[in-house]
């Protein structure tokens, strides 16, 4: 079902993308067509039935929670980090980041109210960490994120 689903929204792009869009005229209907477009685009690649897009956000989470034990040692009272096993479906993969995202909030909330017992330079490099993990969350899911479709509607070649 997944592979055939996949191909059935995959061949509505190809066809979109190059057979209809070049065909079109009216800013309106290309304009329309450009959205159906982007739509298809977005499921293509974070359909419920896709589990690749957040296996990959999973694994660049997981890359960064592994390495705060080590940045996080002899602070008092750390969250402790969570330990991430979903079976691979698109739904416990979905709660494992939510628990990580969840993590890294309790982390910042713990930053925020002014822990004693930890130095500048720690509550600096949890700081830079945090902001690391952002930054890489949003990259990976910049990668899973179809580019816009604002070209086909500025497109005067036709």
């Amino acid at each position: 079902m997944s592979n055939s689903l996949n191909r059935l929204v995959n061949g509505a792009i190809a066809t979109l993308s190059h057979e209809v869009m070049p065909h079109l005229s009216e800013p309106a209907v290309k304009a329309s067509a450009a959205s159906v477009l982007q739509v298809l685009n977005l499921l293509a690649l974070r359909a419920a039935w896709n589990p690749d897009c957040l296996a990959a956000q999973l694994t660049v989470r997981s890359r960064a929670l592994s390495r705060l034990p080590t940045l996080m040692k002899r602070m008092p009272a750390i969250p402790p980090v969570p330990t991430l096993r979903p079976d691979g479906s698109s739904a416990a993969l979905q709660q494992a980041l939510d628990e990580a995202d969840a993590y890294v909030s309790s982390l910042v909330r713990w930053l925020d109210i002014g822990r004693i017992g930890i130095t500048t330079e720690q509550r600096t490099a949890i700081k830079r960490w945090i902001a690391g993990y952002g930054k890489a969350a949003a990259s990976i899911e910049l990668e899973y994120t179809p580019r816009s479709q604002l070209g086909a509607l500025t497109d005067t070649s036709v």
